[in-house]
């Protein structure tokens, strides 16, 4: 593949079948050996390589970062994720972690998924009215607890597991793991105090068949 993104015969062919591509909403999360792309948007990089043809500053970010980087390309349609959002069986979850840069040895982007996906979901829902409030907490809180079967956790109540999240408004003001704080106004306070959850397994009701 790096070598058909350089082949000058191969390459407009390539750039041919590129689709449109909205350059503002496309941003560059990891790029090892090129760094200061990192948190750039296509068309910050369009610009930087006086290009303005959104494919051609694709393929030749491509090229810098040798195939090796990974970008964040947000293209969801808003209306389905609300109709998503207000089902009953949908749960919601973040599906990136949030590492610093010194512990992964190098720099990253980091998205709203790793950093505000339950402030930005909770604002989601309060802005438009997608369900009642208390409903949207318990569908991050107890109600995956439940489905999952991890006991002790998803509701404050005494015996639990004292994991807590302070928000004010849609800022998340501190956050509590096994009741100690791990992070508050944006810092961490380096401290691990985490426990592996593990689910319970429910026991069937009856009589085993001889």
């Amino acid at each position: 593949m790096e070598t058909s993104i350089k082949d000058e015969w191969l390459l407009p062919r390539i750039k041919k079948d590129i689709p449109k591509l909205d350059e503002n909403n496309f941003i560059v999360a990891q790029a090892p050996g090129s760094e200061f792309l990192v948190g750039k948007s296509l068309k910050e990089i369009g610009e930087m390589y006086e290009m303005k043809d959104s494919r051609d500053a694709l393929l030749r970010l491509m090229q810098a970062m040798q195939l090796k980087g990974s970008v964040l390309y947000k293209n969801l349609d808003a209306a389905l994720i609300a109709r998503a959002i207000a089902s009953p069986r949908s749960l919601i979850a973040s599906n990136a972690p949030s590492v610093p840069d010194a512990l992964s040895g190098e720099k990253h982007f980091k998205s709203e998924r790793s950093t505000s996906t339950f402030s930005a979901f909770l604002s989601l829902v309060e802005e438009n009215k997608i369900m009642p409030f208390e409903d949207a907490v318990k569908k991050i809180t107890s109600t995956p607890a439940q489905k999952f079967g991890i006991a002790g956790s998803g509701a404050i109540k005494e015996g639990n597991i004292a994991d807590l999240v302070c928000l004010r408004g849609n800022e998340i003001k501190f956050t509590v793991v096994n009741g100690r704080v791990v992070e508050k106004e944006n810092e961490f306070q380096a401290v691990f105090p985490g426990k592996t959850l593990r689910h319970s397994i429910p026991r069937r009701s009856g009589k085993k068949s001889a």
